[in-house]
């Protein structure tokens, strides 16, 4: 089972890695549209799941 532990934790995984690839001028080094799109949808996944 995945705890709420768990989700946090990947959560501070993925904001560090969008740190550690991002200028200060906010430039990434991966595609950021990519990206958000698919925490997007993660974060309308959750919503739904709460309905």
């Amino acid at each position: 089972m995945v705890t709420a532990e768990d989700l946090l934790l990947i959560l501070e995984e993925i904001k560090n890695l969008v740190l550690t690839n991002s200028d200060s001028d906010g430039n990434t080094d991966f595609d950021s549209q990519k990206v958000r799109i698919a925490l997007e949808l993660a974060k309308t996944e959750l919503i739904q799941s709460l309905n």
